[in-house]
């Protein structure tokens, strides 16, 4: 596991994202709620700004966690944006205008808004939410941007698939954390964007 992932606490103001799906996917009201506010530090919500498309050196979540540095072959980058670059693109997209519950599942304390995956806000919406604003924030920002990142190709499919990016999300709503690889302890909701924010330029 790397030092910046084994450096952070599992704080106790940290809530639980939540324990226990029903059959349709969605989280059980009774369970532990998912809530953006305790997530936490400011240190984990920014990253120095970074020129727009700058590539960086990126890996897979097993290979984030392990803290293996050594490179097979030519190092793969990303080039992926965070949320305040998405929310800047003012002509219409079809990616960033798509429905962020048409692709991340709601539960009873994970809800932007709507019924159906073809209400609520868009993706680029939830970039734009300011922090603390409708639970969870950061982490929706941080997912959103993840999946225009993958749907643009900025990050390679070999380093994080949508498919991938989806088991992450539902395991996290399922019981609050996410397990990269086998072995090694699950990450943090904060640890889980310190790894999506890694995969941005």
């Amino acid at each position: 596991m790397s030092n910046k992932l084994a450096n952070q606490e599992n704080h106790p103001e940290n809530p639980a994202l939540g324990a226990g799906t029903t059959e349709q996917g969605q989280v059980d009201a009774s369970r532990r709620k998912f809530t953006g506010a305790g997530i936490g530090m400011s240190a984990f919500f920014t990253l120095a700004s970074q020129p727009v498309l700058a590539a960086v050196t990126c890996k897979s979540p097993s290979g984030f966690a392990s803290g293996n540095l050594s490179q097979r072959g030519t190092p793969v980058t990303c080039s992926g944006q965070s949320p305040d670059q998405w929310v800047l693109i003012t002509t219409p997209d079809a990616i960033l205008d798509a429905k962020f519950h048409s692709v991340f599942a709601r539960s009873a304390s994970v809800n932007y808004g709507g019924t159906t995956t073809a209400d609520g806000p868009s993706m680029k919406e939830v970039m734009a939410m300011p922090a603390g604003a409708t639970a969870p924030q950061p982490l929706g920002r941080e997912f959103a941007a993840a999946l225009v990142n993958i749907r643009k190709g900025l990050i390679p499919a070999t380093i994080l698939t949508e498919t991938r990016l989806i088991t992450m999300w539902n395991e996290l709503l399922a019981t609050g954390t996410f397990t990269p690889m086998a072995g090694v302890t699950p990450w943090t909701p904060a640890q889980v964007i310190i790894y999506l924010q890694s995969l941005q330029g």
